[in-house]
């Protein structure tokens, strides 16, 4: 604080003007302007605390408060570190009227003592009296005026206290009508009477109590609040009328001593009647007394202890059967709702209904209780806290005002109006009440706090839970009294999702709800469905959807929509669902429009936006459920958002179309968020709604967001795909953001500086999300431009993350059909070499990339001979021609088959798969297997060897089925020159096969000679179709002499299974065929 050094004669009292040109002051926040009576803070049927008046009087610049107290209902006197000002709350001018006396700071840090005696013919012309705490010099003002007047002639008085040596006034409250008690450092008391019984100004002092102690008062020689603070000094005085002659008058010292002093009215006579050293009845040392009340009716007192130790605020009941006689202890308990580690500051205590009942004041907090509590059950307990930027400078009861407690704050004046005491109750009533008092009278702004941890009560997390849950239903049902459940159904509907927000809030700061998944869900639940309801209301109030009576039969909601909406709000979406079947059903075109955009309406706002909301305060890990009893609703919401997707795509009107477009966006980002939300709550929980919802979001996601490229509006949807990390979408969205640039700049519609700024600000965004998911992303991210063949942008553009790209390669052998150029373009062509025969064998789709791909492999195995062992040069040289060489044969076949017009004759697999060797033998699955590798070879997919022996050898070429012509005299025509062609390319690639090296990547644990056998033994049988002679001198001219014989020809068990394993299934009729006989 400021040193003052204070001088009585420097007085100089002034009215101010009627207009007032102070500025408001920077470090003391408070309201300006006229009053406002009957502020109603809070209200229940035990108490009200209003802000009877917000004004105070505006201060200087750099001028600050020391000390604000009311002394009537319309009277207050602040005290500056530069003046003192009495001013009177109603006035209604734009500055409340004041009586100023300024004064010059002393050098002891003590500001000036003022008391307000009131003038029972003029409550707004009181007197006035200033001390000053060192000298004890005062002035007594007569008749100051609060209210504007003519008249500029104030009477004032001047007199003195005399004190001792560095004693100093260190309080003032009014005694009588015309007197004061003054209380000083060396624990004296003075009366001081300004006027006679006649009205007639008299100043006489009088000493009401001294107890001084000598030595001490000797030897001090400071004025020093903080030496008084830590020594014996007077802390409270209280006094009452005894009769209608006498007044009591108690003086209670810190260390406990209490003193009883009756008065005669109008006489200075006081008479010491008992005292009492409460410490020592206590036993306890360690105790500093801070304030009491004396209960007279029940002779009670009530002693506010302080243990310096535990820094506990503790209330000491006594009975005092006579004032002369020692009191007994009824209790000492901690006062309730304060816990330990609350500063205890400037505690007071105050009695109410006919001294029933008790109120203490700690800081912040006022606590409402029985004077013989011992806990919250039985009996009853209130406590309002306030909040931390009120600055409380006074609590007053003030005289005639019995159930009334003022509290001058920096806002303003604040009334605690006292009405009955409450009954005992469980600790789930209170919560509860608690509560919805919050409910109803919390403000952003406001000066309650209504958090639980203000309560400083042990309140299990159940009861809290239990509690909330019980509110949470009252709203969504609409039995709250906090709703006002009789008002109109729009404004009661407003106020409902108001107060569950604001619950909602509370709920976050005063219970663990990270924790609770199930009140978290009902918590969002309750948000949804009563947005919904107010929405729709809203909806139907401007657009009037409801109206005909068709629809309200159809409907069957029984009561006005109004009713229902507020009272079965829970049941809201089966009525929207009901609505919206409606229109699909029996509306126009036109209706089933302006259906969607309603709903694109409703659905954003009442979850969308309030989902946003509600989940920043419940830590954004809840999850929307409100959906998940309504599929057929969603379901409908996307065929129909379907239909207006391909209107808007027919549609060339640009003004239907930006409507069109606003409709798809909203609704859009409602499936995407409602469907994502509701899959992953069902995760946990499973049933057949998942089943529905998860095939849907696997259906309809993608095009969900592709609206959204369509669009071009990319970032609004980014968040919720972030959210649900759909990373397939996510690749969607920003390769469609670069090739949206691209296209601009292209078209010549951005500069290039332009579109390299553009560009960058894509490329920051990829490097973003590969920075903060890594390889999930960057998986994500390739494997969607691997499905939609755009490789070429994915090993072009991403060099800074080659990390990944590599990994992505590397992670499935298929990725190498174009991994291969990333290795090219590294200069990596020992890896070509090494794994592209690989690659042809197992991942080549078709003829071309299997050739194609053989070739490469080949080329860098030329090129990798210097660098790498022979042997292994060698081998990867031999699979890659073994692997040109069937590829040839392919082709070979399939250009013989077109030349023979097998592709186009629609008899022609059925004479293919129905050669008498087959028919004769019953070989059904050969037939099958007929068909499959004719399919395959029909549409250029890639045949393996064995394939190539089956379909040449099976297969059934009659002339007489293809063509007209019959051979002559066992001789060869056309078509038996074309398949004898066959038949000598296959016998060549069998030859070239068998003096192949280590060829096993290519025909596996085949054997040449096994596939030779088989070859033989199916033309053997087939020789009608291609004369013997001919396949003889074709086996001479490739070097091989087998004879046609059984035994030559019969396979092992061994090979035969080595075929069935080959042909990817268990073909019986490889062992049918072994044992036919081909005599």
């Amino acid at each position: 604080m400021q040193e003052l050094s204070f001088t009585a004669n420097r007085f100089k009292a002034k009215q101010s003007p009627l207009t007032d040109e102070h500025p408001t002051p920077t470090d003391v926040p408070q309201k300006q302007g006229i009053s406002c009576k009957d502020n109603i803070l809070f209200d229940s049927e035990y108490y009200t605390l209003s802000n009877e008046y917000k004004s105070i009087p505006k201060l200087d610049e750099f001028e600050t408060i020391l000390d604000l107290k009311a002394v009537s209902p319309l009277v207050s006197v602040l005290t500056t570190n530069s003046r003192i000002l009495v001013y009177n709350h109603e006035s209604c001018s734009s500055v409340t009227h004041t009586f100023e006396i300024p004064y010059s700071p002393n050098s002891y840090n003590l500001m000036p003592l003022s008391a307000i005696i009131s003038n029972p013919l003029n409550a707004l012309k009181p007197d006035l009296v200033v001390i000053d705490p060192i000298s004890g010099e005062f002035q007594f003002f007569e008749s100051i005026k609060l209210v504007p007047s003519l008249s500029v002639l104030q009477n004032v008085v001047k007199d003195r206290i005399t004190l001792y040596n560095a004693e100093f006034l260190t309080g003032v409250q009014l005694f009588q009508e015309n007197s004061i008690l003054v209380t000083t450092s060396q624990k004296r008391v003075i009366e001081v009477t300004f006027k006679d019984q006649l009205g007639n100004i008299s100043i006489k002092l009088n000493q009401v109590y001294n107890n001084r102690p000598l030595i001490s008062s000797i030897l001090s020689k400071t004025h020093s609040i903080s030496e008084i603070e830590n020594s014996s000094h007077i802390v409270s005085i209280k006094t009452y009328d005894a009769s209608p002659i006498m007044k009591s008058i108690i003086v209670l010292e810190s260390t406990g001593r209490v003193v009883f002093i009756n008065h005669l009215k109008g006489s200075s006579s006081f008479n010491l009647v008992a005292q009492h050293d409460m410490e020592l009845i206590l036993s306890n040392v360690g105790l500093r007394f801070l304030d009491f009340e004396f209960l007279k009716n029940s002779k009670i007192g009530v002693f506010l202890t302080i243990d310096l130790k535990e820094n506990n605020l503790i209330s000491n009941v006594f009975y005092f059967e006579n004032l002369h006689s020692v009191p007994n202890m009824i209790s000492n308990k901690s006062v309730p709702c304060l816990s330990l580690d609350e500063e205890i500051i400037d505690p007071k205590v105050f009695s109410f209904n006919l001294e029933k009942t008790l109120l203490v004041k700690n800081d912040k907090k006022l606590i409402i209780f029985d004077p013989n509590f011992e806990n919250l059950a039985s009996p009853w307990v209130e406590v309002l806290a306030l909040n931390r930027s009120l600055i409380i400078y006074s609590a007053e009861k003030l005289p005639g005002l019995n159930d009334k407690l003022f509290l001058a704050t920096n806002e303003g004046l604040l009334t605690f109006s006292f009405k009955e005491s409450g009954k005992s109750g469980d600790i789930n009533g209170f919560l509860k009440e608690h509560i919805n008092q919050y409910l109803q009278y919390n403000k952003s702004d406001g000066p309650l706090i209504f958090d639980l941890k203000e309560t400083s009560l042990a309140i299990a997390t159940t009861n809290i839970r239990d509690v909330l849950s019980e509110i949470y239903d009252e709203l969504l049902e609409n039995k709250s009294n906090a709703s006002g459940f009789r008002s109109f159904a729009d404004s009661n509907l407003e106020r409902r999702v108001f107060l569950v927000k604001n619950l909602t809030a509370y709920t976050q700061r005063n219970y663990d709800i990270q924790n609770d998944e199930v009140l978290r869900t009902k918590i969002l639940k309750s948000c949804e469905l009563l947005a919904l309801a107010k929405n729709f209301l809203h909806l139907n109030t401007n657009y009037s959807l409801i109206n005909d009576s068709d629809m309200l039969d159809h409907l069957k909601i029984g009561v006005p929509l109004t009713d229902y909406l507020q009272n079965n709000t829970k049941n809201v979406l089966t009525l929207i669902s009901k609505y919206v079947n409606y229109i699909l059903n029996s509306g126009t075109e036109n209706q089933v429009i302006q259906l969607l955009s309603l709903l694109k309406e409703l659905f954003i706002n009442s979850i969308i936006k309030l989902d946003d909301d509600v989940k920043q305060l419940l830590g954004g890990s809840s999850l929307s459920s409100v959906f998940v009893d309504h599929f057929e609703l969603i379901n409908n919401v996307n065929v129909i958002t379907r239909k207006i997707y391909n209107l808007a795509s027919e549609t060339t009107d640009e003004n239907v179309l930006a409507g069109y477009n606003q409709t798809l966006i909203g609704l859009s980002c409602f499936l995407y968020y409602s469907v994502n939300e509701i899959v992953e709550y069902l995760s946990t929980r499973g049933g057949s709604a998942l089943v529905l919802f998860d095939e849907l979001l696997t259906k309809e996601k993608d095009k969900w967001v592709h609206v959204f490229v369509v669009m071009k509006k990319q970032r609004d949807i980014l968040p919720l795909v972030n959210k649900y990390k759909d990373f397939a979408g996510l690749s969607a969205l920003l390769e469609s953001m670069r090739e949206d640039i691209q296209t601009l700049f292209e078209s010549e519609e951005i500069s290039e500086i332009e579109f390299a700024n553009m560009a960058t600000d894509v490329e920051i965004e990829f490097d973003r999300y590969f920075e903060y998911y890594g390889y999930e992303f960057a998986e994500a991210l390739f494997s969607y431009y691997k499905q939609n063949h755009k490789v070429n942008i994915m090993l072009q553009n991403f060099d800074k993350h080659s990390v990944h790209l590599e990994r992505f390669l590397e992670s499935d052998l298929s990725n190498y059909s174009f991994g291969w150029i990333h290795d090219i373009m590294n200069h990596k062509v020992g890896n070509v070499s090494n794994k592209m025969i690989e690659v042809a064998l197992e991942y080549s789709t078709s003829l071309r990339e299997k050739k194609f791909q053989s070739s490469l492999g080949k080329l860098a195995t030329v090129l990798q001979m210097n660098n790498s062992s022979e042997q292994n040069s060698n081998n990867l040289m031999d699979c890659y021609n073994a692997n040109l060489s069937i590829t040839d044969v392919q082709e070979c076949i399939y250009y013989c088959m077109q030349e023979l017009g097998m592709f186009s004759n629609s008899h022609a697999l059925d004479a293919l798969i129905d050669s008498p060797y087959i028919r004769s033998n019953n070989f059904n699955e050969f037939r099958e297997r007929l068909k499959e590798i004719y399919f395959k070879l029909e549409r250029k997919g890639s045949l393996d060897i064995l394939e190539i022996v089956d379909f040449v050898s099976l297969g059934c070429f009659q002339p007489n089925i293809l063509t007209n012509e019959v051979p002559k005299n066992g001789g060869c025509d056309s078509t038996g020159r074309i398949v004898l062609e066959i038949y000598c390319k296959t016998l060549h690639l069998l030859k070239t096969l068998t003096n192949c090296g280590n060829i096993s990547l290519i025909v596996g644990s085949l054997s040449m000679s096994v596939l030779l056998k088989l070859f033989l033994k199916r033309i053997f049988m087939n020789r009608d179709y291609v004369p013997l002679e001919q396949i003889v001198l074709e086996l001479e001219k490739e070097s091989l002499n087998i004879s046609f014989n059984d035994h030559s020809l019969m396979l092992s068990e061994d090979e035969i299974y080595t075929l069935q394993r080959r042909s990817n299934s268990q073909i019986k009729d490889y062992e049918k065929e072994n044992r036919v006989s081909i005599s």
